[in-house]
């Protein structure tokens, strides 16, 4: 006696395979949106460590430096145009007579026509050109060489005044607790667009970075 076929029906397996399509699909999602959160959290921590690179870079020229400059304009000599702000520092080095350091902040659109050094070429980028970028120029006496640090820049502030041994002050006194030192005060932020997004680095207020040169006696 034959005993009845068992088996799925058509119906079953249909139904069997879009159940499976379904949990593939949310799968493949779930892991696209992981690595996207991934890629961002990536892009952001190397920023921010970008950012971290160039206050680094200035407080370790503000820490070497004899004088601070009072004035915040940007120095004929960097032969920078469209300037915005400038730090500008006098450090003593072997074989100048006169050798300065300068960092000035410039609109970036500026920087995307023929530029002479390779150095400071960026890339034309229209959805950023309101963003600013930040070039370092030096001088040993009538040698001048530039050099662009900083890139993306929403903000990119010097302020200078004096800090004891804990305040910050434009007009040091006795209330700042100590023999005042030259100081600067450095605030930093990146802002990039791309493809009708923006994203800002601190996404609120600023990276504020303070260094002193040497002691005022």
């Amino acid at each position: 006696m034959n005993s009845p076929t068992t088996g799925f029906t058509l119906l079953e397996v249909l139904i069997a395979m879009a159940v499976a399509t379904v949990i593939s699909l949310a799968a493949f999602q779930l892991m696209t949106s992981s690595q996207q959160v991934t890629d961002v959290t990536v892009n952001q921590a190397a920023r921010i460590e970008d950012l971290q690179s160039v206050a680094a870079l200035v407080a370790d020229d503000v820490r070497q430096t004899h004088v601070i400059s009072d004035s915040l304009d940007v120095p004929l000599w960097t032969g920078i145009l469209g300037g915005v702000q400038s730090l500008t520092l006098t450090i003593k080095v072997p074989g100048c007579v006169v050798s300065q350091v300068a960092y000035v902040t410039v609109p970036r659109a500026n920087l995307t026509g023929a530029i002479v050094s390779e150095w400071l070429r960026v890339a034309t980028d229209t959805a950023n050109n309101t963003q600013r970028a930040l070039i370092r120029a030096t001088r040993c006496d009538l040698v001048i060489s530039r050099r662009l640090v900083g890139d993306y820049l929403e903000v990119a502030a010097f302020r200078i005044g004096m800090m004891g041994t804990s305040t910050f002050s434009a007009t040091p006194t006795a209330a700042t607790g100590g023999t005042p030192y030259q100081a600067v005060e450095f605030d930093l932020v990146s802002r990039r667009s791309f493809r009708g997004k923006s994203q800002r680095l601190p996404s609120q207020g600023v990276m504020t970075f303070v260094s002193a040169s040497k002691v005022i006696r």
